[in-house]
This record gives C-alpha cells, sequence and structure tokens, in this order.
C-alpha cells in the first residue's frame, strides 16, 4: 500500500473516531485551521472523564499535583511569591487564610438555611474561531471568595444554622487529556481541595444535581445537609445576570427558578466586603500604582526625542513597561492624548502624530495580581526640549493642579478633624473650585452670557469644561463596588481617584482661540490607610509643572547614563 493512501485511511480513521468525541477539530461552529482551535467543547456529565485515557490518578501523580493546578503556585512562579510567607499565599499577595476570612465575613451577612452562588468569569473568544482572547480575567466577585483565576468554575457557599460551620464548595470540570493538550494544565477535582481550601471539590459537570440537594436539605434535617430532609425553603443568593450566559449557568438558574427559591441578589454583599481593603489589598494596589507609574514616566520619556513619536508609541511604551514589571494587563484602554486630543475624555484612537511641544495627556492603569491602578498625567513632548509655551497651556494645567489641591487639603482637614467626607463631597468641592478657575480663564462674556461662579452653577454650565465625576472607587475593578454610593463617608482602607480637569472645544468660537483646543486632567489614586491616613499612591510622580519638568528631565538624563553604561559595558566584554 502506497504511503499517501496509509496516510489518508489514518487521517479518515482519526475524524471518525473523534467526531463523536466533540473532537476540537472541523467542529461544526469552527473552522478548518488547527490555530483557530484551542478550546473542546465543555466536557458533559458523561464525558471523557470516565475512559481510561482521561482519568488522573492522584496517587501517581502527588508529587506533580502542584505544579498542575492551572494558576501561579510558589513552586511554578517562585517570582510573584513571599518567600516567608509561601506556604499559606493562595494568589501572589493574598493568604489562604484571608481567603477563608473573606468567606467567613459573607457568612455573617448571609441568613439561616442559605446558600450563595458564584461563578467564573466568561471566556471570550475571537470571531469565528475558539481562540480566546489572551490574559483571561475572572470575575472580581469570585476570585475575592475563592483565590481561582480559572474558568468554568463555581463556588457555593452553605449557611445552615447561625452556630454550625459554613461550607465551602468548589466546582470544576472533571479532568480531560484532551483539554490539557488544547488548553494546559487547570484545577480539577481530584486536586482542587487540597490546594483551594474547600471543604468539598465537585465537578461542574454535576453541579446542577448537586444544588438540587442542597436546596431540599434543611437547617432544620437531623442529618446532613445533603439528606435530602424537607423544611423551610433555602434563601438562594446569586446574581443572576451572571447566570445567562453559560450553559452550567442557565442549568442552575432553572433548577432555582422551577423551584421557585426565594433570591436575593449577592453583589450588594460581596461589593461591601471589596470595598475596605485589606493590609495585604492595599500594598497589591500600591505596587499597581508603581509599576503604572513606571509606564507613565517610560512615556514621558520616548516623547522627548527629536523623531517622530506617535501616539500610539507612547502607549505602546507604557503597556511594555508595566507587563515587564509583573502587570497582568491593562486595567482600561490607554488614553493617549496630545494636542487637541486631550480635549476628549476617553480618547481612545491613539494613532496622530506627537508635534513639538504638544501638551501629551496619559489615562493609564494596569492590573497587578487582582487589584488595578489608574493614573492621569500631562507633560509636554514632541522634541527633546519639549515644553509649556503657551500662556494658556500654562494657565489651563497649572489650576488644574490648584484644583487637586483644594479637593486634597479638604479631604485632609476632614480626615484629621473626624469630619466625614464623602466622594461626592469632594466633588462638590471640586466642581467649586473648578467654577472659580473657569471665571478666571474665561472671558466675560461667552456666548452672549456673562461668566460668573453663579452662573457657572445654577446653570450647570461648568460641566461643558468638566464633564465627569472627581473621584470613583478603586480595587480590584477601575470603578469598583459600584453599588456603594457616592455619598457614603469614606472609612480606613477605603481607595479612590482623585482627578479634576478642564477640557476646551477646539471647535468653540466663543473662546479666545489659544484656549481652544486645550485639556488637561490630573489624576491621583488615594487610600485612607487602616492607620487612617491619607495616603497618595502615585505620589512618585509630581505634579507641579516646574516639578514635573524636572523630574522628566532627570529621568531622561538617568535613562541615557544607565544606556551609555550599559552600552560601554557590552563592548567591553565582546572585545
Amino acid at each position: 500500500m502506497s504511503s499517501a493512501r496509509v496516510l489518508r485511511r489514518a487521517l479518515r480513521s482519526r475524524f471518525a473516531s473523534t467526531s463523536s468525541e466533540s473532537s476540537p477539530l472541523f467542529s461544526s461552529s469552527s473552522v478548518s485551521s488547527s490555530a483557530a482551535q484551542v478550546e473542546p467543547a465543555v466536557p458533559s456529565s458523561s464525558s471523557s472523564s470516565s475512559r481510561g485515557e482521561n482519568r488522573y490518578d492522584v496517587k501517581s501523580d502527588e508529587q506533580n499535583i502542584i505544579n498542575h493546578i492551572g494558576q501561579p503556585t510558589f513552586q511554578t512562579h517562585p517570582h510573584l511569591f513571599n518567600p516567608a510567607n509561601k506556604d499559606d499565599e493562595l494568589t501572589p499577595g493574598i493568604s489562604k487564610s484571608e481567603y477563608a476570612s473573606r468567606r467567613a465575613r459573607l457568612g455573617k451577612l448571609l441568613q439561616e438555611n442559605a446558600v450563595a452562588i458564584l461563578l467564573s468569569g466568561d471566556v471570550s473568544h475571537y470571531p469565528n474561531t475558539v481562540i480566546p482572547h489572551a490574559s483571561y480575567r475572572q470575575d472580581s466577585d469570585f476570585m475575592y471568595f475563592t483565590g481561582m483565576m480559572q474558568p468554568h468554575s463555581a463556588a457555593m457557599i452553605i449557611k445552615d444554622r447561625e452556630d454550625a460551620p459554613l461550607r465551602y464548595v468548589l466546582f470544576t470540570r472533571r479532568y480531560d487529556k484532551r483539554d490539557e493538550i488544547w488548553n494546559g494544565w487547570r484545577a480539577h477535582p481530584e486536586v482542587a481541595e487540597t490546594f483551594f481550601g474547600c471543604d468539598e471539590s465537585v465537578a461542574i459537570e454535576s453541579m446542577e444535581e448537586y444544588l438540587r440537594k442542597v436546596l431540599k436539605s434543611s437547617s432544620s434535617s437531623s442529618s446532613s445537609f445533603l439528606s435530602g430532609g424537607l423544611s423551610t425553603a433555602r434563601k438562594v443568593f446569586m446574581d443572576k445576570e451572571r447566570f445567562t450566559t453559560t450553559a452550567h449557568g442557565n442549568q442552575l438558574l432553572k433548577v432555582v427558578t422551577d423551584g421557585a427559591f426565594p433570591t436575593q441578589a449577592l453583589k450588594a454583599k460581596s461589593q461591601a466586603l471589596r470595598w475596605r481593603k485589606s493590609e495585604s489589598e492595599l500594598i497589591l494596589l500600591q505596587k499597581s500604582a508603581s509599576a503604572n507609574l513606571e509606564g507613565i514616566v517610560a512615556a514621558m520619556r520616548r516623547s522627548r526625542t527629536n523623531e517622530v513619536v506617535t501616539e500610539r508609541d507612547l502607549m505602546n511604551v507604557h503597556e511594555y513597561t508595566v507587563k515587564s514589571l509583573g502587570a497582568d494587563r491593562l486595567a482600561f484602554p490607554t488614553v493617549m492624548g496630545a494636542s487637541n486630543r486631550a480635549t476628549i475624555v476617553h480618547y481612545y484612537q491613539n494613532d496622530r502624530i506627537v508635534h513639538p511641544n504638544d501638551l501629551c495627556l496619559m489615562d493609564a492603569g494596569c492590573e497587578m495580581n487582582g487589584y488595578v491602578s489608574d493614573i492621569t498625567r500631562v507633560w509636554a513632548g514632541g522634541s527633546e526640549t519639549a515644553s509649556f509655551v503657551n500662556d494658556y497651556q500654562k494657565a489651563v494645567y497649572d489650576r488644574v493642579c490648584d484644583v487637586r489641591a483644594v479637593v486634597l487639603a479638604k479631604l485632609e482637614r476632614d480626615i484629621r478633624s473626624q469630619t466625614p467626607v464623602s466622594l461626592h463631597d469632594l466633588h462638590v468641592a471640586c466642581v467649586d473650585a473648578t467654577c472659580d478657575v473657569l471665571v478666571d480663564l474665561l472671558p466675560s462674556q461667552t456666548g452672549g452670557e456673562s461668566i460668573t461662579k453663579n452662573s457657572l452653577l445654577s446653570k450647570g454650565k461648568y460641566a461643558q469644561y468638566f464633564p465627569h465625576a472627581v473621584s470613583h472607587w478603586l480595587g480590584m475593578d477601575t470603578h469598583d463596588t459600584p453599588l456603594i454610593p457616592g455619598s457614603t463617608s469614606i472609612e480606613k482602607g477605603v481607595c479612590f481617584s482623585v482627578e479634576p480637569g478642564l477640557y476646551f472645544d477646539p471647535n468653540d468660537t466663543t473662546l479666545p482661540k489659544s484656549l481652544r483646543g486645550v485639556g488637561a486632567r490630573v489624576e491621583d489614586e488615594v487610600c485612607l490607610n487602616l492607620r487612617g491616613e491619607v495616603d497618595v499612591l502615585s505620589r512618585a510622580v509630581p505634579v507641579d509643572r516646574e516639578e514635573l519638568d524636572a523630574f522628566i528631565a532627570s529621568n531622561i538624563s538617568t535613562s541615557a547614563t544607565t544606556t551609555t553604561t550599559t552600552t560601554t559595558t557590552t563592548t567591553s566584554s565582546q572585545k
């Protein structure tokens, strides 16, 4: 038989044998390129885990379990963990005991005979393929209570009675060899219990059946919670909108809906807990802010060149720098607006040339070990000698910094005097100071109307130049815990932004020509630490215009010296 016929027969045999096993190759919803296939279908409850080649023998592989868990551990990623705490850290910077404490605090917010259900974040894919988008991002609430960074997972926190211990059940995919070939190691029930510290580890393929038993059980039952005893219906805490996007989620939602079990949203309780940060979380927020600042400074250096440089060049330098320092991803699409693009609050095109002496506004953030940063700085770029050359540029930027000083001074003053202060209070102070600035900057008559502080406030005209809030909460998400009202008094462990700004429309003919197209925003990350002190996490890069220019010049000089030294050393070693 010719080699060609042998190959054809082997291929026919391969496709025939895999078509009944949900093979990732040539599926009905995919394309024929193997490069487009990186994730097979989720195994069913009667899936290949029962086949011999897919069984995972824990006993025969005990030494490698920790390396097959599917997310960073001290053994696989020692550079991410604190060696002094290597036996307790579940994720970089956060210990197993802290995750357990979070679940315990959630349990105190649940009533008796209740179950809280959480799902992992969805996996998004490139169009017409099963190629997942890079750097899977876990759902923040799920991550907060479990430390599980992987998709296709779920958790239950079950509370029977006030005096009974909580039960923490983690659901993960069954071990599947084909899935491992395509997607790499993942935690599965045989290893998840030991690593994540749950009371029970169950295959997510069996979660629907498990939930039915939990809902039938009762805290008043004399036997175990899975006895099937009937009593008062369990109260279910779940965020229903999170359960409509996956097959497993829809199955669970149907069980709850069909049984008419009383339900309540979980996110209000989870966000109330996430709002106040622990010391470990504050450290991670500072690490993220520090990496973000390094990225912004790298962009500043790149902008001070006589070469042609674009907004995208500066955006890319920032992204490369933060990821080199350990960031998992950007916290949001970077805003890098030069010249009049700085007047667009969410400018994301980032594709224009930076000309000499253009003001460069970079609003950027990164996510590191689950915690984000969000910082904005403005500087002059586009040439080696770039500077603020326009008096209006100087005036707008300096006055935005003045408003920033007013807001931070109010915060400091109220915290010291133990006067309750909220994000709403900071915004009111910001608007008041911004109106004072606008009265000075705008002509006395604009569009046929007199410009006074009262007219700016009473008619809301200030929003034409300052259209956003001065603050939002920060944490695991850029706009963190949105269910916590801005009127809530700031407490110890709470983090937020302070970002005043002014934006003058380049097409507004009622403005002086020199003021049109000038935009500036200065954003800092601020925390009230656990000692009750105001801590500006972004303080390392100054905002005062003259101090900032000196800072950039110093960093360019230091960078040049380092580069020269490195080049000389390399040349000498080659000789």
